[in-house]
């Protein structure tokens, strides 16, 4: 009877104990998996604050990119290796947060890159993007848009569109350039700071970020 008692105890807290608790491999000890023992205060040696964890929790976000021809309608903007370095790049901004950047699909759309439009600023339209990234738009995934030189790059989340939920880099620099990091940053919801920069009063108005919450 006692060890009957004693194992339908542990059937009772194991699923408390699952919950919590999970198994290094590593030192083969149980360890918490509580988030806040790992957070880490945005510093000049940690400039992107997240959970040092690495044995930790961690979350993959899979990548859908549209890579259009050069405005001429010639060459691709991009080649699948310099997407992987890119890819690469931001991971390494990431990773240490546990955030893992996948390529889930690669769209090649046989098109030209549509010609800036001063009347939209330095924005693409949605609708210069052509039936291909309608049809190929994956609401599952980050959709990545290479663009061409001369657009701004931004991230369309979630306060231009709530349809079309994209981020766009130029693919020029995607795979030299922190930018591309930066922009998901913005999907992943991340606000601009600025507490670095040489002008300590060029940090974005946080007031109106409850605002843009609240429309969501």
């Amino acid at each position: 009877m006692r060890g009957t008692a004693a194992l339908l105890v542990i059937t009772l807290f194991a699923p408390v104990l699952s919950g919590c608790l999970n198994w290094n491999e590593h030192d083969n000890e149980f360890y918490d998996c509580d988030s806040q023992e790992y957070w880490v205060d945005i510093s000049e040696d940690s400039p992107y604050p997240g959970l040092e964890c690495e044995s930790g929790p961690g979350r993959q976000l899979f990548i859908t990119i549209f890579v259009y021809r050069d405005n001429e309608g010639v060459e691709w903007l991009i080649n699948e290796t310099s997407i992987a370095t890119g890819v690469e790049l931001i991971n390494s901004v990431y990773n240490p947060s546990g955030i893992y950047f996948v390529v889930d699909e690669i769209i090649w759309v046989d098109e030209a890159f549509p010609e800036i439009q001063d009347d939209f600023g330095d924005q693409v339209s949605i609708s210069q993007l052509g039936d291909t990234f309608v049809e190929g738009y994956n609401p599952a995934n980050v959709n990545i848009i290479m663009q061409s030189n001369g657009w701004g790059q931004y991230s369309n989340y979630p306060w231009h569109s709530r349809e079309y939920y994209i981020s766009t880099v130029r693919a020029s620099s995607f795979a030299t350039s922190h930018v591309p990091g930066h922009e998901l940053g913005h999907f992943l919801g991340l606000y601009h700071t600025h507490q670095f920069h040489d002008d300590p009063n060029s940090d974005s108005d946080l007031a109106q970020a409850f605002i843009w919450a609240q429309n969501w």
